[in-house]
């Protein structure tokens, strides 16, 4: 080959390799390929979120970013606690099973607010949120990709309208866990 074919083989292997990068970044920051909308994601040391245009969003907070932004944790719907990260206990219903937490706001039939939070570092992880057992929503994953612990989150925001009685409930993957409560008029 001479050399003026090399520079255009070289300006298509570098665009290549830009679009590569660009596309692992966003995998690594927590876009899913398989995902119904694209979000806008957020990342600083300790600290990720995805945010849907649905309003939902997906976040991973670590001990350490925690504990140097305190009111952040709050917001996040934690405290730290020592070592340690505990859930804020909410206005409505919220319930743990292992290291799965599930906070529901709202009123009656009408929730405003279902949050879920995984506390650990399991790698790449999203939630999903149920109604009566079945997949109400899928989460977007969220890849920490540090070996610090943390805690992850997904939220929906509202009004939702659920039936009296329906059971809400939250898993992250495979993992052991799924925390439920009851929808109450």
């Amino acid at each position: 080959m001479t050399m003026p074919t090399l520079k255009p083989l070289a300006m298509i292997l570098a665009t290549l390799s830009l679009f590569v990068l660009s596309v692992s970044s966003a995998w690594a920051v927590g876009a899913d390929a398989n995902s119904r909308s694209v979000g806008t994601a957020s990342r600083e040391k300790g600290f990720m979120e995805i945010a849907n245009p649905d309003g939902s969003t997906v976040s991973w907070m670590s001990l350490g970013y925690a504990k140097a932004h305190p009111e952040k944790a709050r917001e996040f719907g934690l405290e730290v606690q020592g070592d340690t990260l505990k859930p804020l206990s909410p206005p409505s219903a919220n319930e743990c099973d292992g290291d799965i937490c599930i906070d529901v706001i709202g009123s009656g039939v009408v929730v405003n607010q279902w949050t879920t939070v995984l506390f650990g570092n399991f790698g790449c992880q999203r939630p999903t949120f149920l109604r009566n057992w079945g997949n109400y929503y899928t989460g977007d994953y969220i890849c920490p990709g540090s070996g610090e612990t943390g805690a992850y989150r997904g939220r929906l925001t509202g009004p939702m309208r659920f039936s009296d009685n329906d059971a809400l409930c939250n898993t992250w993957g495979n993992l052991p866990g799924m925390p439920c409560v009851s929808i109450k008029r």
